[in-house]
Parts: structure tokens; C-alpha cells; sequence
């Protein structure tokens, strides 16, 4: 199974960072990738993202949120074709 994994120190309030990953029609104003993200953020729900590497054609599809910790942890399962070959687990803590 391949990683892929970055990490960047916030000097920002817990309370404020969750805020802004709460904030959902914001995304694409700090993350090109994400172009559009909805949905509730509670552990079983489906997501509805819309995502576009730069230089190819948009995607949506429906991730399914993991885990939702308040101020702790954002976590979403994606799926691309069979589950378990190209899955894919996005997540802020």
C-alpha cells in the first residue's frame, strides 16, 4: 500500500482551524484542489466533492466521512472504482 503524507504547523486557535475546515463552500478559497465540498461532517455521512489536479478534468465523487472530533480530527474515506483498490483517506488533525 502506498503513503502519501504532509504535515504543516498552524499558529492558529484549535477553535479557529476547526472553523475553517468546518466551512465547507470556503474550501477552494485555500485549496485549488478542492473545488467544491458539501455535506455534514458526522462519522457515516457521504460528502459530495468536486476535485481537479491541475491541468486534467474535474472529478466529484462522494467520500465518506471517518471521523468528525471536534477541534481534533476531519477524516473521509474516497472511493474510486472497486472499494479497496483505489480508496483513499483524506484527513486534517
Amino acid at each position: 500500500m502506498y503513503q502519501i503524507e504532509t504535515g504543516i504547523e498552524i499558529t492558529a486557535s484549535p477553535e479557529h482551524v476547526w472553523s475553517i475546515l468546518m466551512d465547507f463552500p470556503a474550501y477552494p478559497q485555500w485549496n485549488p484542489f478542492i473545488r467544491s465540498l458539501s455535506g455534514v461532517a458526522k462519522p457515516g455521512e457521504k460528502l459530495r466533492a468536486t476535485i481537479q489536479p491541475e491541468k486534467r478534468r474535474a472529478m466529484t465523487f462522494r467520500p465518506r466521512v471517518l471521523t468528525a472530533a471536534d477541534q481534533q480530527e476531519l477524516r473521509w474515506l474516497g472511493r474510486l472504482g472497486f472499494p479497496g483498490l483505489f480508496d483513499g483517506q483524506h484527513y486534517f488533525q
